[in-house]
């Protein structure tokens, strides 16, 4: 990943606030450090927004319980934070993109082992800590070509995997969301390609791929949420056992 800042009118060096603010260009579509300088990337991230609402929409309706609505206004979140890292593009901003990404990951994972595999909450956060342990552990010794071409991207490899090995276990098990979340894990892997070649292929493509990421990503989160909340549930149990 290529990562261009720009001058203050002050060194870094001054103070940890300079360096905090920074301003970092990390993406094509960036050519300078004015806030309207990624008006696609900026723009694209209502794709997160309107899946994190059809995710509270469709929460309430088939009462679901307050854990599924959460996860829905969470996504928004994620846009939200995007929306300021893209508007302002410093480095205090990263923690603003990065943070409810991460956190999302951890809340839907806990959803998914307690809802819809019907763990115990002891079992559920065992299985959690091992599996975001053993996904992280996996990531980071990742080969460092891999690491390098794919431009960042390598550190979404534990929701991609999450994806796959929780949509194929659903699946297997004859549970409604194991097919929604294979949807989900292919797209998420396209989305996962969008973001890898953003930078290589600015040069002839000055808008870059990365408002693709946001697209793609977009319709992935619409897809699991929508799974989450509608059969947010373990195979087998009646319906109403499912806001529990």
């Amino acid at each position: 990943m290529v990562c261009r800042t720009y001058p203050l009118k002050k060194s870094c060096d001054s103070g940890m606030l300079h360096s905090l603010l920074a301003p970092v260009d990390l993406y094509c579509e960036r050519t300078d450090a004015t806030l309207w300088s990624e008006p696609v990337n900026i723009l694209t991230n209502l794709a997160f927004i309107i899946a994190g609402l059809l995710g509270v929409a469709v929460a309430r309706r088939e009462r679901a319980g307050l854990f599924a609505e959460v996860l829905g206004w969470w996504i928004v979140a994620v846009g939200l934070g995007s929306t300021l890292f893209h508007v302002f593009a410093n480095r205090m901003m990263v923690a603003a993109d990065v943070l409810p990404i991460a956190t999302l990951t951890v809340a839907a994972t806990i959803f998914v082992l307690r809802r819809m595999f019907a763990f115990s909450w002891s079992r559920t956060l065992v299985v959690a800590l091992a599996y975001l342990v053993v996904a992280g552990v996996i990531t980071l010794l990742l080969p460092d070509w891999l690491k390098v071409n794919s431009h960042g991207s390598s550190y979404y490899f534990p929701p991609l995997l999450g994806l796959g090995l929780f949509g194929g276990a659903l699946a297997s098990r004859g549970h409604p969301a194991g097919r929604y979340f294979l949807v989900a894990f292919a797209i998420f892997g396209m989305s996962l390609f969008c973001r890898s070649i953003d930078e290589p292929i600015c040069a002839a493509f000055p808008l870059g791929t990365h408002f693709l990421w946001h697209l793609l990503n977009g319709i992935m989160l619409g897809v699991v949420i929508y799974a989450m909340a509608r059969f947010g549930y373990p195979a087998g149990a009646v319906p109403g056992a499912r806001a529990r």
